[in-house]
Parts: C-alpha cells; sequence; structure tokens
C-alpha cells in the first residue's frame, strides 16, 4: 500500500511540475496554449508578473449602510460636502513627533554621581578628600542607573466590508460625489465605498492612539505605556532597586478647585511656577541645555485649559488687595488674559521667570466629578533639552516586514501596502468578492528623562456646561451616545418611504 501511495504521489508531482495533473493551457491568464512549470509560475510570482489571488481567506460581513448602492447615508439634495462634526486633529501626537526605530527593548543609561567612597553608605572613614600631601588620597565611587522602556503597542482596525461588484453603483444620476474632511488633508473626494471604509479604518485607530498617549499601559495586550504610566514617582532601575532620582514630579490635588484653597497647595499657578523652576534647575544640572520655546507645554483638556489661564490673569493681578488695586486694574486684567488666550498651540501660554510654557490641549483625556465641579490632569511635559530628544514617539518600520514577506526567499503577498514611509500597513480582508480594508500600526512613547516631567493629578473647575470631548466612548462625548449609521430612506425609490 505504502508502496502504490508513493508512486502515485511521485506521478502526481511530475505532472505538477510540468504543468499541472489536467490540461488547463487554454484557461490560464498568463497565455493560451503556453504550459507553465512550477519553476517558471513561482518566477512569475517573485517577479511580480503573476499575483496570487485570494477569492476566500476570511468571514467578511458587508455594511448595512454604505454611502451609495442603490440607497445612501444620504439624501440626495443638497450640497456634496459632508460637514465633519468632531474630527480634528489631536496636537499632541505632532507635538510628540514620531520616528522610526525597531528594537523592543530599549534601555536608558545615566550617572547619577561621582564622590568619595563611603558617600552612598554615609560614611567616609577617616581619610578624605583634603589633607596633607603625605596622606593617602581616598578613593572614588560612582553611581550609575538604567531603566527599560516599554515595547511597541499594536493598534488596528478594519472597515465594514463592501461588495467589489456593486462599488460603482449609484441610485440614480443625480447622487452627488461626497466630500469628507480630513484632518492633514483637508477636503477629499471620497467617489466609492471601499475609499470611506478605509478611512473609517485610519479613524479609529487614531482615536486609539490619542486615548492610549495618555491610557495606555503596557501590560494590557497590544497596548504602549502612555504618560500616565510614563510621568510616575516610582521608578524603578533594571536591578529592582528604587531609582528616585528619576522619578517624576508628582502633585495630587485632591478634586479641588484652582485657589487651592482646601488641599493647601494655594493658587494652581503658584504650583505650576514651583514646578517648573524645580524641573529646570534638574536641567540645569543634566547639562543637556535648556529648552526653547514650545518645547514645554502643558497638556490639559481645553475646558480645563480656559480656566487655568482665567486663574492666571487673576493670579498676575489679585496682589496688594488690600489697597484695592484689584478694582483699579479690572480692565487691565481683562486685556492680560486676552493677550495670553492663544499661544503656539491655539491653547494660550503662561509665563515663569521669564520663559513662556504653552498650552497645548487634549481633549482626549478622561473627564472626572467631584459634584459639581469637572476635574481632569495636567500634565507639564519637556519633549527636547538642548539639542537632545528626551520625550518623543517612535513606530516600528512596518515596510521591513513587507520586504521580508515579498522578498526572493519569501512569499509574495501583494495584498499589504505601506502607508506614510512605513508608519502603518493596510491590507484587504477577502471573502469570495467582498473585501474589508484594515489598517495596522505599531507605536509607542519614549521617555528618557521622566524627572524632566510632572502631573497634576485631579485638578477640578466649575463649568456653566459639560466638558466636551472628541472621543466617541467618553460619557461626555458631543452627542453623549453614539448613533450608528443606518441608509436614509429615499422616498421616490422605496415603499417604505414617503409614499408608504
Amino acid at each position: 500500500m505504502n508502496d502504490q501511495f508513493m508512486n502515485m504521489f511521485e506521478e502526481t508531482y511530475r505532472k505538477y511540475k510540468a504543468g499541472g495533473t489536467a490540461d488547463l493551457s487554454n484557461s490560464r491568464p498568463y497565455g493560451t496554449g503556453n504550459v507553465m512549470t512550477l519553476t517558471q509560475y513561482m518566477e512569475g510570482l517573485q517577479s511580480g508578473r503573476i499575483k496570487e489571488v485570494r477569492l476566500k481567506e476570511s468571514t467578511v460581513t458587508v455594511a448595512s449602510a454604505p454611502m451609495y448602492d442603490c440607497t445612501g447615508l444620504f439624501g440626495l439634495c443638497g450640497p456634496d460636502d459632508v460637514i465633519g462634526l468632531a474630527m480634528g486633529d489631536d496636537p499632541l501626537v505632532d507635538w510628540l513627533g514620531f520616528f522610526p526605530d525597531n528594537i523592543c527593548e530599549r534601555f536608558i543609561k545615566g550617572v547619577t554621581y561621582f564622590d568619595q567612597s563611603g558617600t552612598a553608605a554615609g560614611d567616609r572613614g577617616q581619610t578624605y578628600v583634603y589633607g596633607d600631601s603625605c596622606d593617602d588620597p581616598p578613593n572614588s565611587e560612582k553611581g550609575v542607573v538604567e531603566f527599560p522602556q516599554g515595547d511597541f503597542g499594536t493598534l488596528h482596525c478594519c472597515g465594514e466590508g463592501v461588495k467589489v461588484t456593486d462599488i460603482g453603483k449609484r441610485k440614480c444620476d443625480k447622487q452627488p460625489t461626497y466630500t469628507l474632511p480630513i484632518e492633514g488633508l483637508g477636503p477629499v473626494r471620497i467617489d466609492n465605498d471601499l475609499v470611506l471604509e478605509r478611512i473609517a479604518a485610519a479613524e479609529c485607530v487614531k482615536h486609539e492612539m490619542s486615548r492610549e498617549l495618555i491610557t495606555g499601559d503596557h501590560n494590557t495586550a497590544g497596548q504602549f505605556d502612555g504618560l500616565a504610566q510614563l510621568v510616575n514617582n516610582n521608578y524603578v532601575d533594571i536591578n529592582g532597586h528604587r531609582a528616585y532620582i528619576l522619578d517624576s514630579l508628582v502633585v495630587n490635588w485632591a478634586n479641588d478647585g484652582l485657589a487651592g484653597a482646601v488641599n493647601g497647595h494655594g493658587s494652581i499657578i503658584t504650583k505650576i511656577r514651583d514646578v517648573w523652576r524645580h524641573i529646570r534647575q534638574r536641567i540645569q544640572w543634566s547639562s543637556l541645555g535648556m529648552p526653547r520655546e514650545g518645547d514645554v507645554v502643558l497638556v490639559m483638556p481645553t475646558w480645563l485649559a480656559q480656566s487655568v489661564l482665567d486663574e492666571y490673569a487673576s493670579w498676575n493681578f489679585y496682589t496688594g488687595v488690600q489697597y484695592n488695586e484689584n478694582n483699579r486694574d479690572s480692565f487691565a486684567l481683562r486685556d492680560f488674559r486676552d493677550s495670553v488666550a492663544t499661544g503656539m498651540y491655539g491653547g494660550g501660554y503662561i509665563s515663569i521667570d521669564g520663559f513662556k510654557i504653552h498650552i497645548l490641549p487634549h481633549d482626549w483625556q478622561a473627564v472626572t466629578q467631584s459634584a459639581p465641579n469637572f476635574c481632569g490632569d495636567i500634565f507639564l511635559l519637556t519633549r527636547q533639552a538642548g539639542t537632545r530628544r528626551v520625550l518623543f514617539g517612535q513606530y516600528m518600520p512596518i515596510e521591513m516586514g513587507q520586504s521580508a514577506i515579498t522578498s526572493a526567499a519569501g512569499f509574495p503577498y501583494y495584498n499589504m501596502q505601506v502607508l506614510k514611509g512605513g508608519r502603518a500597513l493596510t491590507w484587504l480582508k477577502f471573502d469570495n468578492t467582498c473585501v474589508r480594508p484594515c489598517l495596522e500600526i505599531k507605536p509607542r512613547i519614549r521617555l528618557d528623562a521622566p524627572w524632566a516631567q510632572a502631573v497634576i493629578n485631579d485638578v477640578c473647575v466649575a463649568q456653566q456646561f459639560n466638558p466636551m470631548s472628541p472621543d466617541p466612548q467618553s460619557a461626555y462625548w458631543l452627542g453623549t451616545t453614539p448613533v450608528v449609521a443606518e441608509n436614509i430612506t429615499q422616498y421616490w425609490y422605496s415603499d417604505q418611504g414617503w409614499f408608504s
């Protein structure tokens, strides 16, 4: 039986190498009447002359509400430009900047001190650096610290399914081609549902990116460490020793108002001033060089930033209250508040000892409440000292993986496309003639100087209206509860519409 099986296998293999076990030459796309061997076929794949075809690799559920087709997301009357009600850029992504890196384990190394032996133990013995020329000098000792950076996250999302054969379908000759406002690109003409779903997949990934910039935790599979993990006062080095010298400044505002009347801190501006002075001194001691304007920012939600600027204006003028200077300068106070309202990043700025610290609004932060006030966190971030970047984003250059797959020694897979210089990978999931566009990125935040960062937690302010968040998963999203899109009833087409 085994011999018969092997003979059958060898005969089948010989036919396969010669062009197959059946004569299919007349139906092959690579030429009528020509027989292609397996070697020729593989050479054609590797050269790109022949592309692999995938018709069934997963189950794809088609979108229930396509933009076009015979129904459509919008009515046929009116303009073709669609307003983006919550599709703004996240300025924190741009401020951080993202650079390529392919190393999982990055370790940041530093020298903490040099001094006489016995310094760390608090006992220098009987030998001192000073003394007579004939005395034996003491030995020196040094301290070092090393800590790891977290691995990359993996963020991916797919758009809804699209029927390839329906991409060109329109309800009628009056149906417009819609335009969407895409941040960073401006108005984009969406001429088919596949393009729309690719945009939807990208927006899905970008939203998760904005969330994880603050709340990400590498201990959760697929996430990267966000600022809430990185800006902390509990650093440990690779030997397991507590590394106080690395700690960020963390201030618990304890749900108090900006005046700090209950927690005893005093004005929030006084606290920010003292935090910056502390960090500035650490930077000076590091000999890295001083930050330039724009390299140090205050990151907080817009609704909190507006109140902080109000407090800053008051802080500058509410001195000498016993002399009633407060009333005398009321106009000057309002004029001063207007003068600091914009800044480099649109959120305004405050000036401490002549150095402008600009406010960078990040509205993806979580909103908490200490009734009746609303609360958020204020980060003071330093991205660069002198010429050294100490806080920035990194991404895994995905084109390296694609190059390996499509190399001559690999397996050609022409369904992948690298975007944005290797920052993202896009592909299609196939289910016969239905497809879903997908996108994946692998980002992380790298922080070389946690000691140059600070956070003031749980700062609360009164608001006339509830805070607004662009995050559809937030309870403070614009519409409170998102509603999934559904097709509009076109009254002259459906018997369920106008004339029913």
